[in-house]
């Protein structure tokens, strides 16, 4: 098989694998990391836990060895970790976000809080593979089954970590420090916009080496996010689950784009500080910027905007219900459904 070949079987597969995961991903119940009731009784509550996971380690390794080594070449590769640790997640979180409904951007959120972690604290596994390609096609493998698992609903491997993980051993302390961090990290940020450190920021960042600032940005933009995302699914609002899930899908996108300009340009003067701007940009609340990203790019670009702006309806009407006297909520809700229907009247004489 030639080049021009694996390409369109790549591209093929990619695109088959993405519609079976949507497919599944919207229909089926997420379990947390549960069995179903059926397998309650006659196995126990722990056992009865293990059994999807049982199941799904026992698929992927039936996978590993029975697919042809044309489909496992573009699944089991960097590629194939990227369309279903990222590429996927990012659409998803985007379509979270655009729907009202709040209890999927917490999935969604504890996802990318697992999965930020798992990243983070794996980068230095791609300098491996690049020297040793047995263990990078094994690594890529296992890579590839651990994103499936936390994000496939029958297995829900995302909850289960953040359930009896997170939860016991990391959300307390976090909690404690994330709001002392964030002050931190506004006042250094304040110092470093201001134009008199901006050269010395510059500079200190310049002479660092290549990798390491790599390795700089992505801490920068993993770290203090999943602290904070960590309390925000704690928390009972809904509102910091949609600011950082929203802050999630930006950074995912910038990531893959440094990742692409990686590879196809290779390292250019300014491109890491260019990326670490970006990312202070998208990540602290005082610029607001992947709100600005997320409305003005990727809501468009994956053709949710209609679904954003029903998102925003129903945050109207909670905020009026909510802000309103009852002895006037009535009233005024219905002259703002009435409202709507004379634009409606207004669209349709003009057309």
């Amino acid at each position: 098989m030639d080049i021009e070949e694996e390409t369109i079987v790549a591209v093929a597969f990619y695109a088959v694998m993405a519609i079976l995961m949507a497919t599944v991903m919207r229909n089926a119940t997420r379990s947390r990391g549960k069995a179903p009731k059926i397998f309650s009784k006659p196995l126990g509550s722990t056992l009865s836990m293990l059994v999807w996971h049982v199941i799904f380690v026992a698929a992927a390794m039936i996978l590993i060895y029975i697919l042809p080594i044309s489909i496992t070449k573009s699944m089991f590769s960097r590629n194939g970790v990227v369309v279903v640790g990222t590429i996927f997640p990012i659409y998803e979180s985007i379509h979270a976000v655009c729907t009202a409904f709040d209890g999927d951007d917490k999935t969604w959120l504890q996802y990318w809080i697992v999965q930020g972690l798992f990243s983070f604290s794996t980068e230095w596994v791609d300098d491996i593979t690049h020297h040793l390609p047995t263990a990078g096609r094994h690594w890529f493998e296992f890579e590839f089954f651990f994103m499936l698992w936390m994000i496939c609903p029958f297995t829900d491997g995302a909850a289960l970590i953040y359930d009896q993980l997170m939860v016991p051993f990391v959300v307390p302390w976090v909690q404690k420090y994330t709001e002392s961090v964030h002050g931190y990290i506004t006042t250094a940020v304040m110092m470093a916009v201001n134009g008199s450190h901006l050269w010395v920021v510059s500079i200190v960042f310049a002479m660092m080496d290549e990798k390491f600032k790599r390795f700089v940005v992505v801490g920068i933009g993993t770290v203090y996010p999943l602290m904070a995302s960590t309390v925000a699914v704690a928390s009972k609002e809904g509102t910091d689950d949609t600011m950082w899930l929203t802050y999630w899908s930006c950074f995912g996108v910038l990531f893959l784009l440094m990742d692409i300009v990686e590879e196809v340009l290779g390292e250019w003067p300014g491109f890491y500080t260019a990326c670490l701007f970006s990312t202070v940009y998208l990540m602290l609340p005082l610029f607001r910027g992947a709100e600005v990203v997320f409305r003005k790019i990727l809501v468009p670009l994956s053709g949710q905007t209609e679904m954003l702006l029903l998102r925003d309806v129903e945050e109207l009407r909670k905020e009026m219900v909510q802000n309103i006297p009852p002895n006037r909520r009535t009233n005024v809700l219905s002259m703002a459904a009435n409202s709507f229907l004379r634009a409606q009247d207004i669209n349709q004489k003009t057309e």
